[in-house]
């Protein structure tokens, strides 16, 4: 059941930048904790189990009168915290990599960083194409946007998690 309340499209238009006559409409706004989710990671759990505990959380939390747009932006919320937790283990899996003294290169493939960086971008590309690509084939649904973004939470998430196995088999701390 959606409740009464400015439409996604009225809201992300007027995040978008409307013009200033029409922005009228105060802009909503959840709040969301994120030590739901570091303490879920923190615990030792895995990342599958601790995806999604944020949003509910603070979908639990929040009545802001649209529960699309509730849902939206409470997983935007959880997402920018599972893309900071990315960009911690990718800062510390760069470190790692350009510390492998070059006698230890594979013969093959020589030095890891460069194909680090290539991965790391294509990676960035890939996760955003598929999710605009799960947003189009979702057609009028008025989730299309919850989908992108639970697409872009998911997908941040396990690459998290791949990371940091990745770090573990480098034995980095």
């Amino acid at each position: 059941m959606t409740r009464a309340g400015p439409s996604v499209a009225v809201c992300l238009a007027l995040l978008a930048g409307a013009p200033a006559h029409a922005q009228t409409l105060p802009i909503p706004s959840v709040d969301a904790d994120p030590t739901v989710l570091l303490a879920c990671i923190g615990s030792g759990k895995s990342a599958k189990t601790c995806l999604g505990a944020m949003t509910l959380d603070c979908m639990a939390e929040n009545d802001i009168g649209n529960d699309n747009l509730e849902e939206r932006l409470c997983t935007v919320e959880e997402l920018v915290v599972w893309r900071d937790l990315l960009a911690r283990v990718e800062t510390r899996l760069d470190r790692r990599l350009r510390a492998i003294p070059a006698s230890d290169h594979p013969v093959l493939l020589g030095d890891p960083a460069p194909l680090w960086r290539d991965a790391s971008r294509d990676w960035r590309q890939w996760a955003e194409s598929q999710c605009r690509l799960e947003r189009a084939a979702a057609g009028r649904s008025e989730r299309r946007a919850i989908i992108e973004d639970s697409c872009l939470r998911d997908l941040t998430a396990d690459r998290y998690a791949g990371l940091q196995r990745l770090l573990a088999r480098l034995g980095a701390n």
